[in-house]
């Protein structure tokens, strides 16, 4: 008679499951790793060791719970073997908890749909995930060529089925666009300007919601002016402060048409203004920080602004910037008007940034800058190094793709 084996409270029926395709979860801050790219050289590990085909990773960081909440930052990884393998020894190689991985090869469903699903989960384009926060393919790390992979899953997609999702706000219109070129030119084509009206009226919509909203919460946008040398971190920390609070963010482009393709980002920087990229009217009601019913200035279409943060990068303090513009009168377009939209100053240094206002600084009248606190800053280019040495030059393949060699053979062989 067979003994029976009795289990602890330590096992787990993970402990004994094999698959070819597993996920793993974890949160940021539980991760057994320095950082992303430690995780990732381990489980590069798993290409020799357990035969790992296939890979990719993500860190999930706009996911939000039914209260509409950002969830904490977590990392998922799909990998995909040549064989079955057994859940304990991946978790073991990883450091990890079996409690940590699923097996993606659910009854009824082949390994190659399991891997389908699994890596289209990543940027939440399978069919159950498609409420949640879209991801960019630019975002995903993996040991294969995984915007290909996309591009040929949604061509699966019907175009109807793209226009819906994007009248959802399930995908965004770059996003679409994207979608419907992969299913070829000529529908691109036919499709590309149901997309655009599609997206017209789905920003429309979303901005009457803001609209309701902020009115009912009397909530001030925040304005902040930002001005230092160029090298001095302005930009960085704009986008590292949207990243850090999980907000959308728009930088306006140094083209004559510097607002293009806003649409609806709640943080706006308006990057590296100069005194002729805006008339002084425009500015001043772009940055009234009490006004919600205001659009941008463009060249073709004026879009709804809904950022409830400004950033204003510049190389020009708010006071140098309204002497030097051309064509305003001192008694219509006073300096207060500009001023007092502002809520806060900072000037950018290479080792410092100052928190200031604006006010009377001396016996005659004349304005000035008062420091009110000081901080490190953590953002100057003055502390990064670009400079490498002719022996990492030489490296410079081994960091690509090598495309650029495959499509060299096919040039040299049409000459």
């Amino acid at each position: 008679m067979r003994m029976k084996v009795k289990k602890t409270k330590h096992d787990h029926p993970s402990n004994y499951l094999r698959s070819a395709v597993l996920m793993y979860e974890q949160q940021l801050e539980h991760l057994p790793f320095k950082n992303i790219e430690a995780l990732e050289r381990r489980i590069k590990s798993l290409l020799d060791s357990q035969g790992l085909d296939r890979y990719a990773l993500i860190v999930h960081d706009q996911d939000k719970d039914e209260n509409d909440e950002i969830i904490k930052p977590h990392v998922h990884v799909t990998l995909i073997f040549n064989e079955r393998v057994s859940i304990n020894a991946i978790a073991k190689v990883l450091d990890e908890s079996p409690q940590q991985f699923e097996v993606m090869t659910k009854r009824g469903n082949s390994a190659k749909v399991g891997a389908e699903n699994a890596l289209m989960y990543l940027i939440h384009r399978t069919s159950k995930s498609t409420n949640k926060h879209q991801y960019s393919v630019s975002a995903v790390r993996a040991n294969f060529d995984f915007a290909t992979f996309v591009s040929r899953q949604e061509q699966q997609v019907s175009s109807k089925d793209i226009l819906d999702l994007l009248g959802d706000g399930k995908v965004s219109e770059i996003q679409a666009k994207q979608m419907m070129m992969a299913k070829g030119a000529n529908v691109f084509a036919n499709y590309s300007r149901k997309i655009k009206d599609v997206a017209a009226a789905r920003l429309e919509i979303e901005y009457e919601r803001w609209l309701v909203d902020m009115k009912q919460s009397k909530k001030q946008i925040k304005v902040i002016w930002i001005y230092g040398e160029s090298g001095t971190g302005k930009t960085r920390y704009t986008i590292d402060f949207a990243i850090r609070h999980h907000k959308s963010y728009f930088k306006t482009s140094g083209s004559n048409d510097p607002f293009e393709g806003y649409a609806g980002e709640k943080v706006l920087i308006i990057d590296e203004l100069r005194p002729e990229t805006l008339r002084f009217q425009d500015l001043l009601q772009i940055l009234d920080p009490h006004v919600y019913e205001k659009k941008t200035v463009a060249r073709y279409h004026n879009a709804h602004i809904m950022a409830e943060v400004i950033f204003i990068t510049s190389p020009y303090d708010p006071l140098r910037f309204y002497n030097s513009m051309y064509g305003i009168s001192n008694r219509i377009d006073n300096f207060q008007q500009l001023n007092r939209r502002i809520g806060l100053i900072l000037n950018f240094q290479y080792r410092f940034i100052l928190e200031q206002i604006c006010e009377v600084a001396d016996m005659d009248g004349s304005l000035g800058y008062v420091t009110i606190q000081t901080n490190r800053n953590q953002y100057s280019g003055k502390q990064i190094s670009n400079g490498f040495s002719m022996d990492e030059l030489e490296e410079i393949n081994n960091e690509s793709s090598g495309d650029v060699n495959d499509s060299q053979g096919e040039q040299s062989n049409d000459m």
